[in-house]
């Protein structure tokens, strides 16, 4: 088994935090409430747009790290399905930890339309993790090393 490296890590979490990012503002399209991550994280830190997109990508990369170092030794199965459980597993730590942070309630019941929130977030982990699969699957590299 090859070893994978950060220099695979930093792009991969990136690219994973685009298309999270691109899927959750395009879900009004199907009728389902926009989530924008790092206007909501430059809001509760109290800081600048930038600063929020730059915290938000800053954890993409960091999930990456985690995803490669930790998740995916825990669990044997393909990367893309690796991934899509790593997705659900940030989803529901994001419904039960984050969303009570920033002011939504438990699995966002205090939005505007709860079942809708959910939905679009869990949009967004889903391709947060199948991309961080997909793409370390396309590396050809399964296993790091610390």
């Amino acid at each position: 088994m090859q070893e994978k490296n950060l220099m695979v890590a930093f792009p991969v979490g990136l690219a994973a935090s685009g298309v999270m990012t691109v899927v959750m503002l395009l879900t009004p399209l199907v009728g389902l409430p926009e989530i924008n991550i790092p206007r909501l994280l430059a809001n509760w830190m109290g800081t600048s747009l930038s600063m929020g997109m730059l915290t938000y990508f800053l954890l993409g990369v960091g999930l990456s790290v985690f995803f490669a170092t930790l998740f995916s030794r825990w669990l044997v199965a393909p990367a893309w399905l690796q991934g899509l459980l790593f997705g659900v597993v940030l989803w529901l730590f994001f419904m039960v930890m984050g969303s009570p942070l920033i002011g939504w309630g438990l699995f966002a019941s205090n939005t505007g339309s709860p079942g809708g929130t959910l939905i679009t977030s869990l949009l967004g982990h889903f391709s947060f993790g199948a991309t961080l699969g997909f793409a370390y699957e396309k590396t050809g590299m399964r296993v790091w090393s610390m």
